[in-house]
C-alpha cells in the first residue's frame, strides 16, 4: 500500500510606486501575499492489513515572495510614500496513520517539507513623509518629527484588509499569529520608507493518531519528519535621498515558528524487526540549512526622526523532537531514534553614507538589530517506556547554529 502527496506552491507579489504628478503627492507601494499551502498524506480509520509494505509520504516545496519598491526615477520626480512588503507564510505537511496496521514488509511514514518565504521593500528616492505630530520640544526648528506607532497600525490595517479579502473569496486568511511590533528600547517606530516582514510558521509532523493500538511490521516500522525554513525580510531606506519632508529609515521584522515532530505515541505499540524515528533537516541539492535573515538599511532624511534609522528584528524558534512514548518490541534490528537541526540567523541595521540626516536639532541616525533565536532539539525515549529485542540502539541528537548580528550607526 503506497499513498503519496506532493505539492509545489510558489506565490509572488509585486508592488511598485512611481512619479508623483497632477494632485498625487504621496503614493505608498504596499504588497502582500498569504500563502497558506497545506499537504496531507493519510490513512483514516478502519483495520490495515497488508502483505508486503505500508508507505504514506507527504512533501511539500511551498515559496512565498512579496517586493514593494519604488520606480527607478530621480528623487525630483518621485512620489513620496511608504514601501510596505509583508509575508504571511502558513505551510504544514503531515503523514499520518489512523488505523491498527498489519504488514509483512516495512511500515513508514514520512512528512518532508521546505519552505521559502521574504519580504523586500525598497524606498523611493524622496522617502516617506514624516510625522506631522508635535514632539513638543518647543523649539520650532524641530516641531512635528513626534514619535509614535504609526507603522504598526500601517501593517495590522493593511494585514486587515488582507483577511477581509482573502475571506470574502473563500480563501484562508493570515490566521493567529501577531506580526511583531516594530519597536526599539527608545519605543515603537512611527514612520519609516521601507518596511518589510516577514512572518512565517512551518510544520512538518509524522503522526500516528491516537485511536491506533497497535502496528506490526515484518520489516522496519518508520518515522521521518524533516524541514527547511528560509524566512527573510529586507527594509531597504538606502535609495532614499532626503527631500524636503523625508524620512529614509529602514525596517525589516522576520518572525519564524518551525516545528518538526517524529513520534511514537504513548497509546502505540510496535512490534518490528527494525525501529526508526527521525526528525531532521531537508536536503534540497545543496541547500541543507535553514536560514533566518533581517536586514535594514537606511537612507538619508530631510525631515525630523526621533526613532531608530535602521531596525532588524528577527524572532525565531526552532522546535525539532524524534522520539518514542509506547512500547517498542523489535525481534533483532536495530532501533535509531534521531533528532537533528542546522540553522544560520543573520541580523543587520546599517546606514547608507551619511546614513539619516535631519533638517533640525533632532537628527538620530540609530542603528537596532536584536535577534531572538531559540534552537530546540531532542532525541529521547521516555522515561519507563519498554525497548526491547533490538540489536543496537541509538538515541542522538544534533544542532549546528549560528547567529549573526550586526549594527552600524551614523546620523547627521
Amino acid at each position: 500500500v503506497t499513498l503519496t502527496a506532493t505539492a509545489t506552491d510558489a506565490a509572488t507579489t509585486e508592488a511598485r510606486m512611481g512619479a508623483k504628478g497632477g494632485g498625487v503627492a504621496v503614493a505608498p507601494a504596499i504588497a502582500i501575499v498569504i500563502s497558506a499551502v497545506t499537504t496531507l498524506a493519510r490513512i483514516g480509520t478502519g483495520v490495515l492489513e497488508a502483505a508486503g509494505s505500508v508507505s504514506i509520504t507527504a512533501r511539500q516545496h511551498a515559496a512565498a515572495t512579496t517586493q514593494a519598491t519604488a520606480a527607478a526615477i530621480a528623487s525630483t520626480d518621485a512620489a513620496v510614500g511608504v514601501s510596505l512588503a509583508l509575508t504571511i507564510a502558513d505551510h504544514t505537511v503531515t503523514a499520518v496513520l489512523g488505523r491498527d496496521t498489519t504488514a509483512a514488509g516495512d511500515v513508514s511514514l514520512t512528512a518532508s517539507s521546505w519552505s521559502a518565504s521574504s519580504a523586500l521593500a525598497t524606498a523611493s528616492a524622496a522617502g516617506a513623509p514624516e510625522n506631522d505630530q508635535d514632539a513638543g520640544s518647543g523649539d520650532p526648528a524641530t516641531e512635528g518629527g513626534a514619535a509614535g506607532t504609526g507603522v504598526d497600525q500601517l501593517v495590522g490595517g493593511q494585514r486587515g484588509y488582507a483577511d477581509s479579502t482573502a475571506t470574502s473569496y473563500g480563501a484562508q486568511p493570515s490566521g493567529s499569529t501577531s506580526t511583531p511590533s516594530a519597536k526599539t528600547s527608545s519605543g515603537p517606530v512611527n514612520v519609516a520608507a521601507a518596511i518589510g516582514i516577514d512572518i512565517a510558521t512551518v510544520r512538518a509532523d509524522a503522526l500516528v493518531e491516537p485511536q491506533v493500538g497497535s502496528i506490526v511490521a515484518g520489516g522496519t516500522f518508520t518515522l521521518a519528519s524533516s524541514v527547511n525554513t528560509d524566512a527573510s525580510s529586507g527594509g531597504d531606506g538606502s535609495s532614499s535621498k532626503g527631500g524636503d519632508a523625508a524620512i529614509g529609515a529602514g525596517i525589516a521584522i522576520t518572525y519564524n515558528s518551525t516545528v518538526n515532530r517524529a513520534v511514537v505515541p504513548a497509546t502505540l505499540t510496535v512490534a518490528a524487526h527494525a525501529l526508526s524515528v527521525s526528525a531532521t533537516q531537508t536536503v534540497d541539492g545543496a541547500d541543507d540549512t535553514s536560514t533566518v535573515r533581517a536586514i535594514s538599511s537606511s537612507g538619508a532624511g530631510g525631515g525630523k526622526i526621533s526613532v531608530a534609522g535602521s531596525v532588524a528584528l528577527a524572532i525565531s524558534t526552532f522546535d525539532t523532537l524524534a522520539a518514542v512514548s509506547g512500547t517498542v518490541t523489535l525481534t533483532g534490528g536495530a532501533a535509531s531514534i534521531v533528532a537533528g537541526s542546522k540553522v544560520a540567523t543573520t541580523v543587520k541595521a546599517l546606514p547608507a553614507g551619511e546614513g539619516v540626516v535631519a533638517t533640525g536639532d533632532a537628527g538620530v541616525g540609530a542603528s537596532f538589530a536584536l535577534a531572538l533565536a531559540t534552537n530546540t532539539t531532542i532525541a529521547r525515549i521516555d522515561d519507563d517506556v519498554e525497548l526491547t529485542g533490538a540489536r543496537d540502539l541509538t538515541v542522538a541528537a544534533g544542532t549546528i547554529d549560528e547567529t549573526t548580528t550586526e549594527a552600524s550607526m551614523g546620523a547627521k
